[in-house]
């Protein structure tokens, strides 16, 4: 693993040019992408909506790219041309109901090799607002079928529309995709449910059994991840007003809660700083972002926040210390102030090995108690300096977003080996940030790996291996990434998982845990390439 140097040897003369060699071009009429939110004058999230995902949905490798409408218009789908560019198909695949849209997230809940789609909603324009109206999109293909009522996912609360974030999971490690839905209106009945996959092709609420949820969680989303090592994922919950949640994983269907008092402290070891740091809390990501093998969580909030409480104000970044145990370090890693915070995400940006962070923000109303304005404030991108902080490089390197964020995506959408952003706004036009970090596809300074994972030789395994663990090591170097599960806001990322190797073109080793005890090692990997990974045979582990 790195130690905790300022900068590494091998990954100084990498990062001392990033500056200046990371760049985004704002490529969304170029590429096609004409899709604006408008949101039904009725929808009763007003303006915490405009989500939606990006995923391979016809299987030929490259993301396309889904939006919803949120009811004074269409969803709307754009499938990749291959060639920088995307074409709205959304009628051909079944996907333009008028529906007062929330959330997606994307999985192959029946595992049969497709990337499904799950859309959190309020109800069709044709009536009003009501409950058990999410809908579940099973992919055949080249179209969507809506099966959410016949899965038994369609429902959430009884009485009320609610349903914001959601995310698929395998937390027993069946192999088949379990659902969390959150809920933030959460009255006067309990709205988020954990959803477990029977595999049959229906799911039981499982809610009340595994035992994660309060009454007053007012939940976003959240995140599946395995934060100690034993190949369970546990489950992150960004939650409004204070109500954040970590459930750890007992490996046997059940969750328990973490006590924010003794398992997340402050840097000297008190317990003061817990997961409500990040008071209203909306989106999240993890990452590893000090190098140390280990996940960290990283929460969106409000700067300054309503509550004027010092100790409540900003983001939240919860450093692992092993043994579910955290520092909180947003102040220290210069990453607590990031507006009035929604979608976020972590990615190497700039290939050096270092885990950057994005987020979006913008709120159209002033805070009534700090009087704080987050109208056009711009998005933030954090750039990782290996020395544990980070420098805010948004404007210089062209992400100039400043807009009604919500949903933010990554992806690689145009295969040249690093990661763009996709930015979805509260009732304006979308923006596709081109990655110009590599010039050509053979960058001398900023090699890459990326893996995709596929499981459909492997039915007792996770589709598209979701909670997969991938450390690489080149020049020295040992990374972690993980095959996320959740995340964002309102929205789920491409599912690859992207490594920059800074100046090294080959991988000396490369190693897959799957989650079901078998890890796979491949050795001499060629970098500047997407692997495509499946079943292996054991021939293939020693080479």
């Amino acid at each position: 693993m790195r130690s905790f140097l300022p900068c590494l040897t091998a990954l100084c003369t990498v990062t001392a040019g990033a500056d200046s060699q990371l760049h985004f071009t704002d490529v969304t009429q170029a590429a096609g992408l004409s899709f604006v939110h408008e949101t039904a004058i009725d929808h009763q999230s007003g303006p915490m909506t405009a989500g939606g995902a990006a995923g391979d949905f016809n299987g030929d490798g490259y993301a396309d790219l889904y939006f919803i409408g949120g009811g004074g218009r269409m969803d709307a789908l754009y499938i990749n041309n291959r060639n920088g560019s995307f074409s709205d198909r959304t009628e051909e695949w079944n996907l333009d109901t008028l529906h007062r849209g929330v959330g997606a997230t994307t999985g192959d809940y029946d595992n049969d090799g497709d990337l499904d789609l799950y859309v959190t909603s309020f109800g069709p324009m044709t009536q009003n607002a009501d409950h058990g109206q999410h809908r579940l999109y099973r992919n055949e293909g080249d179209h969507f079928v809506n099966v959410a009522a016949v899965t038994g996912v369609d429902t959430t609360t009884t009485t009320h529309p609610d349903g914001y974030g959601a995310a698929f999971g395998d937390y027993d490690r069946d192999g088949n995709l379990d659902l969390f839905v959150g809920a933030w209106h959460n009255a006067p009945v309990l709205g988020a449910r954990l959803f477990h996959n029977k595999g049959d092709g229906t799911f039981e609420d499982a809610t009340e059994k595994a035992g994660i949820i309060t009454q007053s969680t007012r939940a976003f989303g959240a995140v599946w991840i395995d934060m100690d090592n034993d190949r369970y994922p546990e489950l992150l919950i960004p939650g409004d007003f204070g109500t954040n949640r970590y459930y750890r994983n007992n490996r046997d269907g059940t969750f328990s809660e973490l006590d924010p008092g003794t398992g997340l402290t402050s840097k000297d070891g008190t317990p003061n700083w817990t997961i409500s740091k990040a008071h209203n809390a909306m989106g999240t990501t993890v990452g590893d972002f000090n190098g140390d093998g280990r996940p960290d969580w990283f929460i969106t909030a409000i700067w300054p926040t309503s509550n004027l409480d010092s100790d409540f104000w900003g983001n939240g970044l919860y450093i692992n210390q092993g043994n579910h145990t955290y520092t909180e370090e947003a102040s220290g890693y210069r990453v607590n102030d990031g507006g009035w915070g929604w979608g976020s995400e972590s990615a190497d940006f700039d290939n050096d090995g270092w885990t950057d962070i994005v987020m979006t923000n913008g709120w159209p109303f002033t805070d009534p108690v700090s009087g704080a304005s987050f109208d056009n404030e711009s998005s933030y991108l954090w750039r990782n300096q290996g020395d544990l902080s980070f420098e805010e490089i948004g404007a210089q390197s062209g992400f100039n977003h400043t807009g009604q964020g919500r949903a933010l995506l990554t992806l690689d959408y145009d295969r040249d080996g690093d990661m763009d952003i996709a930015v979805l706004s509260y009732r304006e036009g979308m923006q596709l940030f081109r990655n110009d970090q590599n010039n050509s596809y053979m960058s001398p300074s900023s090699h890459w790996l990326q893996i995709e994972l596929d499981t459909t030789r492997s039915p007792s395994r996770a589709p598209h291996g979701l909670g997969a663990r991938i450390t690489v090591e080149a020049g020295g170097i040992t990374q972690t990434q993980y095959m996320k599960a959740g995340g964002t806001y309102l929205g789920q990322s491409e599912r690859v998982v992207h490594f920059g190797l800074g100046p090294h073109s080959r991988v000396q080793k490369l190693t897959i845990d799957w989650g079901d005890g078998v890890p796979v090692t491949l050795r001499g990997v060629r970098a500047d390439r997407r692997l495509r990974l499946g079943t292996f045979k054991r021939k293939n582990t020693s080479k």
